[in-house]
């Protein structure tokens, strides 16, 4: 049996990976909604009269296609598919006992690579940076996996 204690150096950098990445989610939530309203573009139809009413914004609009917003939605919609595959793998690799360094280097490095990512939708800096961050994350994901399958098989 896995002995894991909050002493345990892997288990205390997984989760401060982890709660940063939380709260990298959670962020997007609130520049998504500041993107939203700075442009006057909201999704949903039924939100333009609610914001016509409780905001005073009589020049909001239903539009799918606003480049800036769709760019920090995409963002956003993006770490809502790969966050919690790394919660959930990087939890389990945790249970792999593996190297401190080794494991405290991919957790660091994968949330950097989301965090990366993330600014350079959101800003629309160059693709390259964009997918090296993608790839690198992707890549850490299949490691700290295989990793996992083997040590469980």
């Amino acid at each position: 049996m896995v002995q894991v204690t909050l002493e345990d150096p892997v288990l205390r950098g997984y989760f401060l990976c982890s709660s940063i990445l939380v709260a990298k989610v959670l962020f997007m939530v609130y520049f998504t909604g500041r993107a939203r309203f700075s442009k006057k573009v909201f999704i949903n139809p039924e939100d333009v009269p609610l914001v016509k009413d409780l905001f005073d914004i009589n020049d909001a609009v239903c539009k799918h296609d606003d480049v800036d917003v769709e760019r920090i939605r995409s963002a956003h919609l993006n770490d809502l598919e790969n966050i919690p595959l790394f919660i959930f793998i990087g939890f389990i690799y945790v249970l792999t006992k593996p190297d401190s360094e080794t494991a405290l280097n991919i957790f660091k490095t994968y949330m950097w690579s989301r965090i990366i990512y993330s600014i350079s939708i959101a800003l629309g800096l160059p693709r390259s940076l964009k997918d090296q961050a993608c790839v690198i994350s992707y890549l850490l994901k299949i490691y700290m996996t295989l990793v996992c399958m083997v040590k469980f098989y």
